[in-house]
């Protein structure tokens, strides 16, 4: 009884293991990469705000197919988040300094 236990689970482990090999991708465009801190605007439709990877916060107004920079933070190395909609057209976000880890 014990070894067709263990039979068993060791199919069930293999056939779970040869099907969940799915592989994850994100989609970004070619000049800004990856957006996050997607955030809805709270009275116009479609609108949306995201912030990418560099030191931009981007705007759509047809729901995310085409984006625009609506506001380039001056500093290099600088990482922004935490996008915030406070509604009015005011937006609020945080930033901070990105430090490397390599020596100077």
């Amino acid at each position: 009884m014990n070894k067709i236990t263990t039979w068993v689970a060791a199919i069930i482990v293999l056939i779970a293991g040869t099907t969940a090999t799915a592989q994850i991708s994100f989609e970004g465009s070619a000049d800004y990469g990856r957006m996050n801190d997607l955030t809805y605007d709270l009275v116009t439709e479609g609108k949306v705000y995201g912030l990418t990877l560099g030191n931009h916060i981007m705007v759509s107004e047809d729901g995310g197919a085409n984006w625009a920079v609506l506001y380039s933070y001056p500093e290099n190395g600088t990482s922004i988040r935490g996008l915030r909609n406070l509604g009015n057209d005011r937006l609020s976000f945080s930033s901070s300094q990105v430090h490397s880890l390599s020596p100077d």
